[in-house]
Formats: structure tokens, sequence, C-alpha cells
């Protein structure tokens, strides 16, 4: 697997609005579109378990709730999936469960039938944070959910939930991060632009700003290895946790001004992400997947 994201060529990024820059190498790789919206939104792209299909959902404005919507990539046809509104969605490892957050309430909506199955009120310091950070499932289990939020001070705090008995446990509280994935072994977790370990409560940084995370996902296959997008900075780039070093991830061509949700497929071997183009009145979303050469 490692093999397939080969390094190709060179290039550079530059950061926010400073003379900031990151050099990095570029991996290179076939695009295809899969979704061209310009009436609807079209974002928060997660994988089908079997990699077969990937869920999105869609709303009428930039501003609204929406529906999850289906593409099968054999035939790349659309379907809606769901009455129920969302916000952003991720998808249990077993497929069986879509989990959203909506009004103080982690909601588990059912994919068989795409109607709400359970229901988990977050504390009310969660309820009332200044910014409450959609729930993750668990990197290794169907029935641990993670969710973080920040105060008005400078931390963040990342929690854990048993769906089995329906706890809530604070396992983090630090320095403030606006992003953050679960990770191998339920101990090693990515919050902004540090990678915490639990166990041995060692952080290893990692090689982009942290004003330039906007999302993170790590490799359900590679254990090192972890896709950051980076919304109006327009890339994506692959993280080396054995090498600490960056890699952009060449999909420039899309031309978009805004680049986000991207992550790895089950098998670890294709990335799904989406963008934005906006201006006045208008907007075009779109949703992407990216093969990297062999």
């Amino acid at each position: 697997m490692k093999r397939m994201w080969s390094v190709l060529g060179a290039g550079l990024i530059m950061g926010l609005a400073a003379t900031l820059l990151l050099s990095c190498n570029v991996i290179k790789g076939e695009l295809t579109l899969l979704v061209d919206n310009s009436q609807t939104t079209a974002d928060s792209p997660c994988w089908s378990s079997d990699g077969s299909k990937i869920y999105f959902v869609s709303s009428e404005d930039l501003y609204s709730l929406g529906q999850v919507w289906s593409i099968n990539l054999a035939d790349e046809t659309q379907k809606q999936l769901s009455e129920e509104e969302v916000k952003e969605i991720d998808i249990s490892r077993d497929g069986n469960l879509c989990v959203t957050y909506l009004d103080g309430w982690i909601r588990l909506l059912d994919t068989e039938t795409w109607t709400q199955r359970d229901s988990i009120a977050v504390p009310e310091e969660a309820k009332t944070a200044k910014n409450f950070y959609p729930p993750k499932f668990s990197h290794q289990s169907d029935k641990i959910i993670y969710y973080l939020y920040y105060l008005f001070s400078d931390s963040s705090y990342l929690h854990k939930v048993n769906l089995v008995d329906s706890t809530d446990e604070l396992i983090l509280a630090a320095k403030r991060g606006f992003v953050f994935a679960p990770g191998p072994g339920d101990t090693l977790f990515a919050l902004g632009d540090t990678i915490y370990n639990l166990n041995s409560q060692e952080r290893i940084p990692i090689d982009i700003p942290d004003d330039l995370i906007e999302f993170i996902y790590w490799n359900p296959v590679v254990p090192t290895e972890l896709v950051i997008s980076t919304g109006p900075q327009d890339d994506i780039f692959l993280f080396d946790l054995e090498t600490q070093k960056a890699t952009r991830i060449d999909i420039r061509s899309t031309e978009a001004s805004w680049v986000g949700y991207a992550r790895f497929s089950p098998d670890g071997e294709r990335i799904v992400f989406a963008t934005l183009d906006a201006g006045g009145s208008w907007f075009v979303c779109r949703i992407w997947l990216f093969e990297p050469l062999d």
C-alpha cells in the first residue's frame, strides 16, 4: 500500500497571508469528477464500508441542513437516501451507522433505513461551547464515537462516547485545535497540528501549521499516514508519521478556491474530497476522486 503513494516531482505551497513556505514533493494521480452541483451543495463525503459508494450531504444552500445522498462508483448514479436533516456525517467502519450532530444531540442513523436509531445528549458545557466539531467514529470500534469542542479558553476538549452504555468521558484537554481525527488503537489522536499518544504522552508535531489544517483523517490501512485538506488554501497533503513530513497531492487541476473533507477509501488506495467555488449569489460544489499513479 505504501508504494501506491510514491513521490513524483517537487512543489511549493504558499501559507496563509504570510511569507511562510512549505516545501514538499508532489503525488501525481488521476482525478474523476463525481458530483457537479450548481443549484445544491455537495459536501462531507464518506465512503461505504466496501468502497463501492460515497455518501455525501446535499442542501439547498451553503448554510442550511441537508439530506444524505449516495453515488454508486460503478455507474456514477446518484440517489437521495434520507429525509432526516443533517450536517456533517461520518460512517462506521462496518457501514451500519451514520453519525451527525444537531442541537446538542449526537444522532445515529441506521444506514439501511436512514432513520434515527438513537440519540445521545452532550454535556451542557459542550452545548454552549464556542465551537463544537462533528463526531467521528473510532478508528477501531463501531461502538465508540469521539467529539471535540473548545470554550473561550485556550483549550480543546476531546470526549469519548461508548454507544454500548452511553457513557461520556473526557479523554484529552489540550491546546486549542480546530480539527481532530481518532487514530490507530484509539491511543493516537490528531488534534490541530499535533498527534497525541495517550499511552506514552508523546506529542508529535505535524509538518503543517495549525491554521492551514481544516480537515484531517487517518489512512485505515496504513497507520502512519494521514490526509489533510486546507480549505481556502486549496491543497491536500499526505502526512507520514514515520518521516514527520508532508507531501502535497496534486489536485491543482480542479482550480477550486476551497478544498476539504479529503479522506482515504477503506482499502487506503484512493481519496475522495470536496471542492467549492462561490461568489455573490452563486456557488458550485463538486466531489472528486483521486487515484495515485502506480
